[in-house]
């Protein structure tokens, strides 16, 4: 699985108010002007217009599942969004003229050829202005990272070019197993059980946590990276709740798109878990990287490993002729 994550400097040019999913409503404006950007044909449907085949607009946000194997999304007619938003700051809602804030964008696979989709949209987006008040800002720099130690700058407000010859992000797979995991829900995590939302933290049992990290996991990976879809039945009793502190908070947004409130509520907090399978800690790994849940281009969904808790973790071997 190939994902490229990049981070966002954008700076406000005027005193901002943000709601905590900032995320949230860089996405609602993020469809709206990606659309004006690339659509010739104003005011028809995007599923009548002959131009879909070649629209990346229609690619990313329109685009019909085809052929797939994944019974679980048989109801499904459209294909998840090929992209994350997050926000570095959750609680952080007040910004000052000229602040700074920094987003965290993640494109899948071959969706990357479309970078200057996504550059453009966002100083467009800076342009238009966010909310009902359309606070501007400007988008200073983007960052593509390698790692999770590594940076590289590959667009700067003042020279206005664009590198696109990025390299995905490697997922370091560092623990070993068996491993226990301290785990953040930062950002609502929903999860759904035969089609309702799951508002009890009692109900977050080891099954349904390692189902939400599996169908995570497998959605990208079959759908965009063309991958085999995973026997989920090996992955039964490889998850062990040790702890679990989560509370569900409620949470709304605003869509202008369908002039109603969305509930965008889930839970957050800590859980401890114990993984006993190596495939499964990569999975969670992975996951930590893609959100998990619904509505996770939305920023919904992000969750981190505290790492520091941890004294079972691998080193390359560079790493240990250093430390010796």
């Amino acid at each position: 699985m190939k994902i490229y994550k990049f981070y966002l400097d954008i700076q406000f040019t005027n005193d901002t108010f943000l709601p905590e999913i900032k995320a949230s409503m860089f996405r609602g404006l993020f469809g709206n002007v990606f659309k004006d950007s690339v659509c010739i044909i104003h005011g028809e449907k995007c599923e009548d217009c002959i131009l879909k085949s070649q629209c990346s607009y229609f690619n990313v946000f329109e685009t019909e599942i085809t052929e797939h194997q994944l019974s679980y999304l048989q109801k499904v007619l459209k294909t998840p969004h090929p992209y994350v938003i997050n926000s570095h700051t959750v609680n952080k809602t007040n910004y000052q003229k000229d602040e700074i804030a920094t987003l965290e964008v993640i494109i899948f696979e071959n969706y990357i050829k479309l970078l200057p989709f996504f550059v453009h949209t966002f100083i467009k987006m800076g342009e238009k202005g966010l909310g009902v008040r359309r606070n501007k800002f400007k988008l200073i720099n983007v960052n593509s990272l390698q790692n999770n130690y590594t940076a590289e700058l590959i667009y700067n407000i003042n020279t206005k070019k664009l590198k696109t010859d990025v390299l995905p992000f490697d997922i370091n797979h560092n623990l070993k197993i068996p491993a226990t995991l301290k785990l953040n829900f930062v950002t609502p995590v929903r999860l759904q059980t035969q089609g309702i939302i799951t508002n009890n933290p009692k109900k977050v049992t080891n099954e349904v946590l390692t189902d939400i990290f599996l169908r995570r996991y497998d959605i990208i990976n079959h759908l965009f990276s063309k991958n085999e879809p995973l026997n989920f039945t090996q992955f039964q009793n490889t998850i062990l709740i040790q702890q679990n502190n989560l509370i569900f908070k409620d949470y709304k947004r605003y869509s202008n798109r369908q002039k109603t409130k969305m509930d965008f509520g889930g839970f957050v907090g800590l859980m401890n878990i114990e993984v006993q399978d190596e495939q499964m800690l990569k999975i969670i790994e992975t996951c930590q990287h893609i959100n998990i849940g619904k509505n996770t281009s939305f920023g919904l969904g992000k969750f981190e490993i505290n790492y520091e808790l941890h004294n079972n973790i691998r080193y390359s071997k560079e790493q240990s002729s250093e430390e010796s």
